[in-house]
């Protein structure tokens, strides 16, 4: 379910994100309407931190599986995922609202940058850097964390169980398949990392 709802969030980003980009880079503009423009940041980021969010629950899910299996069943089940999915989707919008409602900072047309982004409010507060760093940074770090963690139990699983063959069997599949997401979070970073700098370590005004 998880990959499923990554899926979707990824599709949402392409098919609504996207057409929106090209425009803007086409222009050198907003030619959308203001209306859209103060929306635009909530889906934009709203999608991207869901994204990152979903592959911070499959990684998490994957070190529960590999290095706490007698737990993974109970922790796992069809309620509590779908309660972990229902938090991806509502923790990333509910960051975002922030801005998008005014109740802190604001959402709005930046000139220099020809882009509708988080701007700061009318007492000069913005919370940009602080949802950077929660919303990418923080996930970041416990996914680097967690395949560590994962490629650390299962290379001490192989030294300690190497002659079980149905063990190295179940290792190989856990490693390829935990090699397969983190090059999917591999990509991601690619993708992303320089919109993180940019937004948390170069001032609005350039």
């Amino acid at each position: 379910m998880f990959v499923i709802h990554l899926a979707i969030a990824d599709l949402l980003f392409c098919t609504l994100i996207m057409p929106l980009q090209s425009g803007r880079y086409l222009t050198r503009s907003w030619p959308f309407g203001q209306l859209l423009c103060r929306s635009y940041p909530l889906f934009y980021y709203g999608t991207v931190a869901t994204s990152l969010m979903l592959i911070t629950a499959i990684t998490i899910n994957r070190f529960v599986l590999i290095a706490f299996n007698n737990h993974y069943s109970k922790l796992y089940n069809r309620r509590n995922v779908i309660i972990m999915i229902i938090f991806c989707w509502l923790f990333s919008y509910t960051l975002v609202s922030i801005p998008a409602f005014e109740f802190y900072g604001r959402t709005g047309y930046q000139t220099n940058t020809f882009s509708c982004t988080i701007l700061r409010d009318d007492r000069d507060r913005s919370p940009k850097k602080f949802l950077f760093i929660l919303g990418f940074f923080l996930p970041m770090i416990t996914i680097i964390f967690c395949y560590g963690m994962i490629f650390f139990h299962i290379k001490r699983q192989r030294k300690h169980q190497s002659n079980n063959g149905l063990m190295n069997k179940t290792s190989n599949g856990d490693l390829r398949l935990t090699l397969l997401i983190c090059t999917v979070f591999g990509a991601f970073l690619a993708c992303f990392l320089p919109l993180f700098i940019g937004n948390v370590f170069i001032p609005d005004d350039r």
